[in-house]
């Protein structure tokens, strides 16, 4: 295959190159032909439902299940591990939250007591602090990567018969923070039984980035990987005694929002890690109370593959006309609400709460929004979040730390809601339950805190709307109790009912229910986290938080231009982003770039150019507190052709006009 100039990640998407010019639910259309390339491919690249990744997630589940088998009887524990930034590492903390609730009530019910941390665990570059405010510049430092990893070793307490298996997660492969975790794994097999490494670049894609420190890259990691992987796949006899590598990189497509990889790559990351560890955890309950002989599963489709098929079809339904619609309406509200200095709010229980702060954390880094632009918050706070540090909203603030990561209903009530108007809109975010297990009564208590805070926001004059997920009886039930209103009987601007086939996997269901109704597999059933509904929910929200943002001027054509330089990924990026748009060529991408981030029109006089590896983190230095350095960048960049704006006449351009749509329109070359 020819080689790939630019990695698919960062690439404009086709299909979404008209976003910032259509009507609000024309933008929740585009979006939805950019997520099925999630499914559907992209391209002739090995996609998410091609044999490559299906053989890829079978054999790390498998190794998985294995180990957890032994943990539930009597051996060695297995610990997976989850290394990621950003998007990735949040993604690792919500899946490892409702994997290590999962597998919990299995050891309970199979009389094992459960290991004080978990078996599922998440190293997030920046801490549980950067689950809500970003801490990009985490993502290229060495020695936080070697820090995070030797503390969580030191944590467990491992004994020499328990084992690690590490994912790390780089959606561009390009993370140091991950690659120098994947790379410890490597060099320690003795502690480490698996690797995989998880990405959606293909190979072509690859850029060797250098960072000072590390005699290493990234890219020398993944070819290591890929290496090793081929001479390990011969003999079994030799591949059973070696450590298993996996390298699980298909091609879900371009972002719908070039510049940020936190919607398709998200989904595609929180989809597949689960089909990989629900499966293992099933699995390793049908090995320790297997299922009647008379009951095959061999007849159903690969597991993998089945539940990627539920995926799809959550996917679907979440852009049906009618959800489509009030996904629109919503995304118009918020948008008026952030144009007018408004709050775009999400209030939710259990793992709803929880995706709607992740939702709401990624809009600052992604589109330059103020932390209070939007918000999330969830009935129970730090302790419903059940985060690996404990309630870092009450510690004290580090200095340069502004607002508070408190993010209780409590919190919401007593700090928030006073402050609340009618230039503000709340979403009130629900998962239903199946019915089968169903939400116990401290979820449920939780649930109505949550409505019952909404209604108090209604009474402010916030306006109110709603996202309700779950399957057509669940639903059906919902809206007989709310009497047609939205929930609790409220009335709301725009309620999006998403109905699944199930909250949980159906298929999951089904295995366990073939073992037999016995106390193990019936926990595990009570137990099974709704990741159906799950990622039913993440798109929707991702689709109102994204086009809110675009309505308001803060995506060019279909690229994010407010984020900020605050990495080595994103320094590149914005280069990228520049030659693209502007027209121009890397070199003077590269110049506008650091005009913008120095003040200064003769760069090179300077001796800033041209641009090296090494010189990259001084750069990023520069630029990371600053704001508007991409607008300004591209601005600097289509003024070339004409009389040259110097530096302070752009900003003043900026200044007047925020709105770069409107300010480059008349600028921007024909193509």
């Amino acid at each position: 295959m020819a080689a790939v100039a630019q990695k698919v990640t960062e690439r404009q998407n086709e299909l979404t190159a008209g976003l910032d010019s259509a009507d609000p639910l024309g933008m929740v259309r585009l979006l939805r032909s950019s997520d099925a390339q999630l499914f559907g491919g992209y391209g002739g690249f090995s996609g998410l439902m091609d044999p490559p990744t299906l053989d890829a997630l079978e054999r790390f589940s498998a190794h998985v299940a294995a180990g957890l088998a032994r943990s539930l009887s009597g051996g060695g524990e297995l610990h997976v591990v989850m290394c990621g930034s950003g998007t990735s590492g949040r993604t690792s903390f919500v899946v490892s939250r409702s994997l290590n609730q999962l597998l919990g009530a299995v050891r309970r019910a199979a009389g094992r007591a459960e290991h004080p941390l978990g078996n599922f665990h998440y190293n997030n570059s920046g801490g549980d602090k950067a689950l809500l405010r970003a801490a990009e510049s985490a993502e290229d430092s060495l020695p936080l990567a070697t820090q995070d990893l030797g503390a969580l070793e030191a944590a467990l307490q491992l004994r020499s018969e328990d084992r690690i298996a590490l994912v790390g997660i780089s959606c561009g492969f390009s993370a140091t923070y991950v690659g120098a975790q994947l790379e410890h794994a490597m060099d320690n097999p003795q502690r480490y039984s698996a690797v995989l490494v998880l990405g959606f670049n293909p190979p072509p894609c690859m850029r060797e980035v250098r960072v000072a420190g590390w005699g290493n890259t990234f890219q020398g990691v993944l070819r290591r990987m890929r290496e090793e992987a081929q001479r390990g796949a011969g003999a079994a006899e030799a591949q059973a005694q070696a450590q298993l590598r996996v390298v699980l990189d298909p091609t879900v497509g371009p972002e719908p929002v070039a510049g940020s990889t936190r919607m398709k790559g998200g989904s595609a990351t929180k989809m597949l890690l689960e089909t990989i560890l629900c499966n293992a955890a099933v699995a390793a309950v049908e090995q320790v109370a297997p299922p009647p002989s008379a009951v095959s599963s061999e007849a159903l489709l690969p597991p993998g593959a089945a539940l990627l098929h539920e995926f799809e079809i959550a996917v679907r339904r979440t852009y049906a006309p009618a959800p489509a619609a009030s996904l629109a309406s919503l995304a118009s509200a918020a948008a008026d609400a952030l144009k007018r200095g408004g709050r775009l709010v999400y209030l939710g229980a259990g793992p709803a709460g929880v995706l709607g702060i992740i939702d709401a954390s990624e809009c600052p880094p992604t589109f330059g929004a103020a932390f209070t632009d939007i918000g999330g918050f969830v009935a129970g706070g730090w302790a419903a979040m059940e985060a690996a540090e404990g309630d870092v909203g009450s510690a004290q603030r580090e200095p340069g730390e502004q607002h508070s990561l408190q993010l209780s209903i409590e919190y919401f009530e007593a700090e928030v809601l006073p402050l609340l108007g009618e230039r503000d809109v709340v979403v009130l975010l629900e998962l239903l339950p199946d019915g089968e297990g169903g939400p116990g009564k401290a979820a449920a208590l939780h649930a109505a805190a949550a409505v019952a805070v909404a209604g108090r926001a209604a009474e402010h004059g916030a306006r109110l709307g709603s996202i309700r997920v779950g399957s057509a009886a669940a639903l059906a039930a919902a809206e007989e109790a709310d009497g047609g209103l939205g929930p609790g009987g409220l009335p709301v601007l725009a309620a999006a009912r998403i109905c699944v086939p199930s909250a949980a996997p159906a298929g999951l269901r089904a295995r366990l229910r073939a073992c037999g109704g016995s106390a193990v597999p019936d926990a595990a059933l009570a137990a099974l986290p709704p990741i159906v509904a799950e990622i039913a929910l993440k798109i929707a929200l991702n689709a109102v938080s994204t086009c809110a943002h675009v309505l308001k001027g803060a995506v060019f054509s279909n690229c994010m231009i407010n984020l900020r330089i605050t990495n080595i990924k994103l320094f590149h990026r914005a280069v990228g982003l520049v030659a693209k748009l502007g027209a121009v060529s890397a070199a003077e991408a590269q110049l506008c770039v650091l005009r913008a981030i120095y003040a200064e029109d003769a760069v090179t006089a300077a001796g800033r150019m041209p641009v090296s590896d090494a010189s990259v983190p001084e750069h990023v230095a520069a630029a990371a507190e600053q704001e508007c350095l991409l607008p300004l960048s591209l601005l600097l960049a289509l003024s070339q052709a004409q009389p040259e704006l110097s530096v302070a006449e752009a900003k003043g351009m900026i200044v007047a006009q925020p709105v770069l749509r409107r300010l480059l329109l008349p600028r921007t070359p024909k193509t």
